[in-house]
């Protein structure tokens, strides 16, 4: 639903502490946070934190540093003093927040703020720094989208290392300043490398819950191997190839630094986990990742109506560990679902039952739901027993700009129009007009466009709309 993004400029190099410049940027997150909730029930977007590492370090130190990060960031959001005790009695590699000062720091920051004489000793010094940094903010369990049901966070918050770059430095450059570590060098490569120390915090549409045992990556305590699970197969060169004269950025054309000529036609995909590829939904924070597969329930009939306000669960896979997504469809029938792989089965439930099959005995097509069973973990809705359940193909769609007729009707079947099975569409040539013919007219009608039942430039300025899919204009 929304992200609210933390640069490196918010953390002393090296360092997990989160200096007193901060301070401006928490009222954004506040004003997000009331954006997003539910308007009826009040109820909170639920959000994840990622905190990711430059690749400057190695892999393992900058797993630590980046679940460092993320810590002092939910330690803060939390107003949990205890988290930020840890964080500054245990140090780890350069992140010391002793030999970095930090109590002088926010004592300093204290007494410019009005408090004339603050505590010298860091546990009394912390809580109000912390209050300080974020007045009056202070979330709980219900705010977070495993519900703090792990005490070492998983799902809730994570260090992603090194493994997730926005932006990689050309192979002549790297070696350069490798081969001459001046400190004039090293700080202008770490100004250059500052896009990819960041915090990112995703927000998720309220009542979306995740089964923490499910979730994919590893807590702050644990290793890379987690990470390293899921990436692309690609993964490591996706996140370490360097162009011997052209630096790459995710989702823009590498150029070459001396000619301005394209090195390559595609947009580079520079993050290695196909799990935070998906997640990161093409936010405003992480430009250039993957787009949201929307997709919207229609209720048969003449005209068929949409699936208005119903709970749904998405298992993302059908791995033992596939991520689980809960929510609720909006008011035009649609969810928006991660597509994490090029293909991928999809298990989708939904709270259709009463919709489809009548809710009272005097409904027409009336058939009683079966008994609801005990849920076998805390997350599931009530009731999740009697969803119904649909197998689902999904993955990458193919891009508008080269998929032609079949892109198209991918994209309107996902939004329900055109037959129930993709399978049944233009089975007869001969009719006319043909059923992509129909579902274009009827998807032009929707959106107020010429209904010319063809895939026009106007209607195709829609469908990418919809999808948020730039994939033409590339």
């Amino acid at each position: 639903m929304g992200c609210w993004g933390i640069p490196d400029i918010h953390f002393d190099f090296d360092s997990s502490f989160i200096k007193p410049q901060f301070k401006p940027a928490i009222e954004k997150f506040k004003l997000l946070r009331k954006k997003l909730k539910d308007k009826q029930t009040q109820a909170p977007a639920p959000i994840s934190i990622f905190a990711h590492a430059d690749p400057e370090g190695g892999d393992a130190y900058n797993k630590a540093l980046s679940g460092r990060r993320a810590r002092a960031m939910f330690g803060l959001l939390t107003k949990n003093a205890r988290v930020w005790n840890s964080l500054y009695s245990d140090a780890a590699g350069g992140d010391n927040w002793q030999t970095l000062h930090a109590v002088d720091k926010m004592r300093d920051a204290l007494i410019d703020a009005g408090n004339a004489s603050p505590p010298r000793a860091a546990s009394q010094v912390i809580p109000l720094y912390m209050e300080f940094l974020a007045p009056e903010l202070k979330l709980t369990a219900t705010d977070f989208l495993a519900g703090l049901a792990n005490a070492d966070g998983k799902g809730d918050y994570q260090g992603c290392s090194e493994f997730n770059p926005v932006f990689l430095l050309s192979d002549q450059e790297e070696k350069e300043f490798k081969k001459h570590p001046t400190k004039s060098n090293l700080q202008t490569r770490n100004d250059f490398n500052a896009v990819n120390r960041r915090v990112l915090v995703f927000f998720f549409k309220p009542g979306t819950r995740i089964d923490h045992a499910k979730w994919p990556c590893p807590t702050w305590k644990q290793g890379s191997k987690g990470c390293v699970s899921r990436f692309w197969s690609d993964g490591d060169n996706r996140r370490n190839l360097r162009y011997p004269n052209a630096r790459r950025e995710l989702g823009k054309i590498s150029k070459d630094l001396d000619t301005g000529e394209a090195v390559k036609a595609e947009p580079e995909e520079t993050f290695a986990c196909r799990f935070y590829y998906g997640i990161s939904l093409d936010s405003p924070c992480e430009p250039g990742a993957l787009k949201l597969w929307p997709l919207r329930i229609m209720i048969p009939g003449h005209p068929p109506t949409p699936l208005v306000k119903k709970r749904f669960v998405v298992i993302a896979g059908t791995e033992e560990d596939a991520p689980i997504f809960r929510g609720e469809t909006g008011e035009d029938g649609k969810m928006f679902i991660p597509a994490l792989d090029d293909k991928t089965t999809l298990i989708l439930k939904l709270d259709a039952w009463d919709a489809l099959y009548g809710k009272l005995e005097t409904d027409k097509n009336f058939v009683p739901p079966p008994p609801v069973q005990e849920p076998e973990d805390a997350d599931e809705f009530p009731d999740e027993s009697r969803f119904l359940k649909y197998t689902l193909n999904g993955g990458m769609l193919v891009k508008l700009v080269t998929g032609g007729d079949q892109a198209v009707k991918d994209r309107l079947f996902n939004l329900g129009y055109g037959p129930n099975s993709l399978a049944r569409w233009d089975l007869n040539p001969a009719a006319k007009p043909s059923d992509t013919t129909k579902a274009i007219k009827r998807f032009q009608h929707d959106h107020q466009l010429d209904e010319s039942g063809t895939a026009d430039d106007a209607t195709l300025d829609k469908l990418e709309e919809e999808y948020g899919d730039e994939s033409r204009h590339v």
